[in-house]
């Protein structure tokens, strides 16, 4: 009963330790739809327990104990053995080839209790966060275009939703935190009057541009001596002056 609280008190002890020092695996189900039809096929996926790092993942059609192994060999040839493993009951994590595989290893198997879920938390909660952000994919296999297309649609769907959580430039609010706050309707029209502004200047910059030219030609079609310094002085100064004036200097 112990085992079966909110938080396990034999899980929470195996928390914060060393990075890679404790393992967990679990699997979870997602559902492709092919042209309509559901595909379900079954994620294996890796997390470090301290530092909740995604470390491998291993696809199949159900979950079994090649899946496990998948996931325990793509860990260790990027990150090395961790130090312990943390897995649910099932047939997959607790067969023989997995168990001979990382008692082979050196590496303690920590199993959490039969029919507690919450016993395996850091996975419980990474599957779950996964389902939220992929959902269902569909895939559209009528052309090649169309495919391209479906493929493309399913990556930049994930990519927005994880974009939006993480937090930009060392801020603690993610950017959807941020666009979602209210704002009061003297700020918005603020807002306006600074966006008029930026395109009045713009608009201004555009006419200097044009007088900078206009100098820039007096200056190599009359061959008038000009050292670099004074000319760039008197660029600076044209923002002031009127076209018509440039004009009767060019008289």
């Amino acid at each position: 009963p112990e085992t079966r609280r909110r938080r396990p008190r034999f899980y929470q002890s195996l928390r914060q330790r060393i990075p890679n020092g404790l393992l967990s695996i679990d699997g979870g189900q997602f559902i492709v739809c092919l042209d309509g039809d559901p595909i379900k096929l079954t994620l294996e996926l890796g997390v470090d327990v301290g530092t909740f790092t995604h470390t491998a993942f291993s696809i199949g059609d159900t979950e079994t104990a090649d899946g496990v192994l998948d996931v325990l060999r793509t860990h260790i040839d990027q990150w090395g053995c961790p130090v312990g493993i943390v897995c649910d009951h099932g047939s997959a994590n607790m067969s023989d080839e997995v168990a001979r595989y990382i008692e082979a290893l050196g590496i303690e198997f920590v199993p959490a209790g039969p029919a507690n879920p919450k016993g395996n938390g850091t996975l419980e909660g990474a599957i779950g966060q996964m389902k939220r952000i992929i959902g269902t994919v569909h895939l559209d296999t009528s052309s090649p275009g169309a495919l391209a297309k479906s493929v493309l649609d399913a990556i930049v769907r994930v990519y927005v939703k994880m974009r939006n959580k993480l937090p930009l430039r060392r801020k603690n609010e993610s950017p959807l935190e941020n666009f979602t706050k209210p704002v009061e309707e003297d700020m918005i029209e603020f807002e306006r009057q600074r966006l008029k502004q930026h395109k009045a200047d713009k608009s201004r910059k555009s006419d200097d541009q044009a007088k900078i030219k206009r100098l820039r030609f007096l200056i190599q079609n009359k061959q008038i001596p000009c050292d670099p310094t004074a000319a760039s002085r008197s660029e600076n100064r044209l923002s002031g002056c009127a076209v018509n004036a440039i004009t009767k200097s060019d008289e």
